[in-house]
């Protein structure tokens, strides 16, 4: 095959004036034959976005570009901007990250398109004709109502749309070469299933090459034909898809690999500690190797060029077949494997192991500790002294003083296993009762010091020591008895006072069900929510019902995940539990208390009970307010007093991973998923009974999703709250969930645990949704049969009769008239499919639990039957 596009050396430094250029891309070569797909992959900010845009030549003003690119033979770089224009969107085209930036907002989307036609065409179609291959184009890659698309304006049209006609803009005039930045990342799996489809078709029908760009290896799995990982600027792995996302031998690729959490089995992460370096901080030598197990003194003085992996001299094959890896340590990364070099927990597999959970590294007598192939680390004295050197989830080793607990709670100080209160729960005088006892001090039930309930680590019900989880506090004692720097008041009532007549102390769940009967921390039932617009004609008449009739049920110690498309009600959901006021529809249970009765000053008591983790923790976070006092700031609500808080606070963002000193910094000084950690210490800081986690990783990297969800399920373990998770990434959910509820258009279509559903789902969506789940594996990624749905999600529908999914369902299409009807008059009930009775689906002809890789592919034009 001929190469289309071809580059070497390619380095872009960033800035300049006062101060020196930054180097982000530096050194870059790739070559794109025609007709095939290269995988461009990497972590935030290695120079994926900022290689792509060079090649365009649309790299930002301040940045100076060099090296060699060359489409068709013909070099780009230091074309004139009028040269370079004329070959931009005819000879190469981009489809952008974001269409809804990159597509002019006050005009049509059809007349985008055919101004695109009538620039590059020769002679210049009139505008009419124009405006009609712009409908051929909008329908070709599968836009519903393409005409009426075509007179809509960009934010008229839903994401999966803007996207699909951001790629028949780029396919207008057939291009040789498509530059793909990143084009599913914002979408649900569905409509990326669709969009991915529409890229597909778009280079068939062009002939075209494709560089995508992406940081979704299922992504890459699926869809290229060779990959280039990069990492710092450069390429540091290349070679053909499958060698290289099967067989990595970077330990950056072996990493980045083994973080992607898979769909179709729960496999344990390995999450590469710490962060990619920042554009500018990076020396001579391997960038990687402050992060790497293997790495060597010289790693980190010389550079390492690639290297040839399949052959015993290292030159590599020639042409695409070439697998090579920038890396001096390949033997003793194919023997490591993923779990060798990072295993799950943080823990370097090259360290010396500790007790389980707490990871470490191990440490020589003189209290130096040590990596395999590299030279003892010194350790300061008050480290050596100790004579282990802890670390957290990330890898990141712990100063002598912060909190570190392992599921034990091992070799933690004893004000370091303090609840919120500060109150040490073995201190003689409390009144601790010894596991399976309750309290017997008087004014209390069966429950854990002050009330809060504890989950013991092996699972079963009963106090605990250590493992304080709150909830609404009952007429005891206003204070924790204990040592008189521990004595702290408990957010109850002051002395003289009561609770209010409304809600009676024996209304609180103070007593604990038996080992046979899990304590339920959340129940809803039928919960409904309409909105309204706030102006126009017929307000009423245009009512949506974003969730109607909702059942869900969390129990202590345990992970229910809510998933679905955009627009599924997942997240009003979660805003009606976290309000704590009477629902439209239906009631909201936590801890026994029905939120619709509570007072004013109740609810407060309970709220400590419930805190959420939200999506975007750079916009819940203050920029004015230090770290330390946003961790605080639940504390202070709760009239905890100064002292205790400013020791609580350095455990709190140590047991999150964070580095106690990080409390002086401010939310834009961290990373993505940094800024999470912090919005998870701020949640635990009540010692919530009750986490809500709204797509708590869906916006990092799957080195940094990796992290957050390891932390996730350690503070499961170690506190023992429940998770209300909402996601619509199935993978995280297959990873960290032990029971799935799925919706779709505000209602509840099945549920069960996570297991049964992935593995055998009854409900048409949910098989669906899980055949569009990108699998990191090539093989199995190509192999399985996927599942395409027609149309587009429904987004602001007004309530409907009937199944609500039947306009999408091959199921519905499939059943002769008869029998359709059902679905288009009668709505659907939850029933029981197992005989268990914990897996229940919302459908009138629900599938046998065949699993969803025999389903035959459809692309959404036929409604063929599935089983």
């Amino acid at each position: 095959m001929n190469a289309v596009l071809e580059v070497r050396g390619l380095t872009v430094a960033v800035g300049g004036g006062r101060r020196p250029p930054v180097p982000v891309v530096r050194g870059v070569d790739l070559t794109l034959r025609r007709g095939e797909v290269l995988g461009l992959v990497g972590e935030s900010g290695t120079g994926k976005t900022l290689t792509a845009l060079s090649l365009m030549g649309l790299a930002p003003p301040d940045a100076t570009v060099g090296g060699s690119v060359r489409l068709l033979g013909e070099e780009l770089l230091g074309l004139p901007e009028r040269e370079l224009a004329r070959l931009r969107g005819r000879r190469i085209a981009m489809v952008f990250q974001d269409p809804l930036h990159a597509f002019t907002p006050v005009r049509r989307v059809g007349d985008q398109l055919a101004e695109a036609v009538r620039i590059h065409q020769r002679p210049r179609p009139p505008r009419e004709s124009a405006l009609r291959r712009a409908v051929e184009l909008l329908d070709f890659v599968g836009v519903p109502e393409p005409s009426r698309a075509s007179r809509a304006y960009p934010h008229q049209l839903s994401g999966g749309m803007r996207q699909r006609a951001m790629i028949a803009m780029a396919m207008a005039n057939g291009p040789d070469v498509l530059v793909a930045d990143e084009p599913t990342s914002a979408l649900d799996v569905t409509v990326q299933a669709q969009v991915l489809d529409a890229l597909a078709d778009a280079r068939r029908e062009t002939g075209a090459a494709l560089l995508l760009v992406t940081h979704d290896l299922g992504v890459v799995a699926g869809t290229a034909d060779r990959v280039a990982v990069l990492y710092a600027g450069r390429v540091v792995e290349t070679g053909p898809v499958e060698t290289v996302l099967t067989r990595p031998r970077m330990p950056y690729t072996v990493g980045l690999v083994g973080s992607v959490p898979r769909a179709d089995a729960r496999v344990p992460l390995t999450p590469i500690p710490g962060t990619a370096p920042t554009p500018g901080t990076v020396g001579a030598g391997c960038a990687f190797a402050p992060r790497c197990p293997l790495a060597q003194p010289e790693c980190e003085t010389s550079d390492i060029p690639l290297l040839g992996v399949d052959s015993p001299s290292r030159a590599g094959l020639a042409g695409p077949a070439a697998h090579e890896a920038a890396c001096r340590r390949i033997p003793l990364v194919i023997h490591r494997g993923a779990t060798g070099l990072f295993p799950p927990g943080g823990v370097s597999g090259a360290m010396g192991r500790e007790h389980p959970g707490a990871g470490g590294t191990s440490t020589d007598v003189s209290g130096n500790h040590t990596r395999p192939g590299g030279p003892p680390t010194h350790v300061s004295g008050g480290q050596a002294g100790l004579g282990r050197v802890s670390a957290d989830a990330s890898g990141r080793h712990t100063r002598p003083g912060e909190a570190l607990a392992d599921g034990a709670g091992k070799h933690a100080r004893r004000d370091e296993v303090q609840g919120v209160h500060g109150a040490d729960p073995t201190a003689p005088g409390e009144g601790s009762p010894a596991p399976g006892n309750g309290p017997t001090g008087p004014g209390r039930g069966p429950a854990t010091r002050s009330g809060r309930h504890a989950l013991p680590a092996d699972g079963r019900v009963g106090p605990q020591p250590g493992h304080a989880l709150p909830s609404v506090p009952g007429p005891a004692a206003s204070s924790v008895p204990g040592p008189p720097w521990t004595t702290v008041p408990l957010p109850g009532p002051r002395p003289g006072q009561a609770l209010p007549s409304a809600v009676q102390p024996t209304e609180f769940p103070l007593s604990r069900p038996g080992p046979d009967a899990p304590e339920v921390i959340l129940r809803v039932s039928g919960l409904a929510k309409t909105y309204i617009p706030v102006s126009g004609r017929r307000r009423r008449e245009r009512a949506v019902r974003a969730v109607e009739e909702v059942d869900l049920e969390v129990c202590r110690g345990e992970t229910l995940a809510v998933v679905g498309e955009s627009g599924a009600g997942k997240s009003t959901a979660l805003m009606e539990i976290v309000a704590l006021a009477a629902p439209e529809a239906g009631t909201v249970e936590i801890l026994g208390q029905d939120v619709a009765r509570l007072s004013r000053r109740t609810a407060r008591l309970l709220r400590g009970a419930v805190q959420i983790v939200p999506q975007d923790p750079m916009s819940s976070l203050d920029p004015r307010m230090p770290v330390g006092d946003i961790v605080a700031e639940p504390l202070y609500a709760h009239r905890v007093p100064r002292g205790v808080v400013e020791a609580r606070v350095p455990r709190l963002l140590a047991q999150v991973g964070l580095d106690p000193g990080d409390a002086e910094r401010y939310p834009h000084q961290f990373s993505g998923g940094q800024r999470q950690r912090v919005a998870i210490a701020r949640a635990l800081a009540v010692e919530p009974a009750l986490l809500l986690l709204d797509e708590p990783v869906s916006a990092l990297d799957v080195s940094m999703q990796a992290q957050i969800l390891e932390l996730l399920l350690r503070l499961k373990r170690e506190l023992g709250p429940a998770y209300l998770l909402v996601s619509h990434d199935l993978a995280v959910v297959r990873q960290i969930a032990d029971r799935v509820c799925v919706m779709y258009a505000g209602r509840v279509v099945e549920t069960g645990p996570v297991a049964e559903v992935f593995d055998g789902p009854r409900h048409p969506y949910a098989r669906a949704l899980l055949s569009a789940v990108p699998l990191p594996d090539p093989v199995a990624e190509r192999a399985r049969r996927r599942i395409v749905l027609p149309g587009e999600p429904p987004a602001g529908a007004p309530p409907v009769a009937g199944c609500r999914f039947r306009s999408r369902c091959p199921v519905a299409a499939d059943l002769p008239a008869g029998r359709r009807l059902r679905c288009e008059t009668e709505i659907p009930r939850q029933s029981q499919v197992t005989p268990a009775g914990n897996h229940t689906v919302a459908c009138h002809f629900p599938h046998r639990g065949l699993p969803w890789e025999q389903t035959r592919t459809d692309r959404g034009t036929t409604g063929r039957p599935w089983n």
